[in-house]
Order: C-alpha cells, then structure tokens, then sequence
C-alpha cells in the first residue's frame, strides 16, 4: 500500500502534465507554423501535409497567449485539440 499511493501521484502528475501542454498552427508570411508547449514555446516549420520541416528560433516570434507575431506581423492562429 505504501508503494501504490505514490505510484498513483505520480501518474496523475504525468496526466496533468500532459494535459497543461498546448499545441497550435499558424499561417504566417506564407509559412504554416507549428507551436507547442506550455511556458517555453517551440516553433517549426511544417509544410502542407503536416510534416516537420525544420525548427524556427524563437526570437522571431512573440506569443501572448491569444496572439502570434512572426518578425512583427500577426499571424492567423488556431489551437490544435
């Protein structure tokens, strides 16, 4: 039992965790933009299919949560469920 408790907590950390994750695409300058994360973001490049293209630095870009900015310009966004 006192091996099950903990075993427990730490699989709904892991739920939680995976859950807080967020995910969205973007069109921006004739680019589809992939982002995801929760406090720090990752950006890439995807083509149309989908398919990684190759990883964007961050400091292009400017997320507030709502909106995207890509070298200044707004980005059309839309979350990933």
């Amino acid at each position: 039992m006192k091996t099950l408790l903990p075993a427990i907590a730490a699989l709904l950390l892991a739920t939680g965790t995976a859950h807080a994750t967020e995910e969205y695409r973007a069109q921006c300058d004739c680019k589809l933009i992939h982002l995801l994360g929760h406090h720090g973001y990752t950006f890439e490049q995807v083509d149309v299919d989908g398919n990684h293209v190759r990883d964007l630095p961050s400091r292009l870009f400017r997320f507030n949560g709502t909106a995207l900015y890509f070298r200044g310009h707004k980005c059309q966004l839309g979350k990933v469920y």
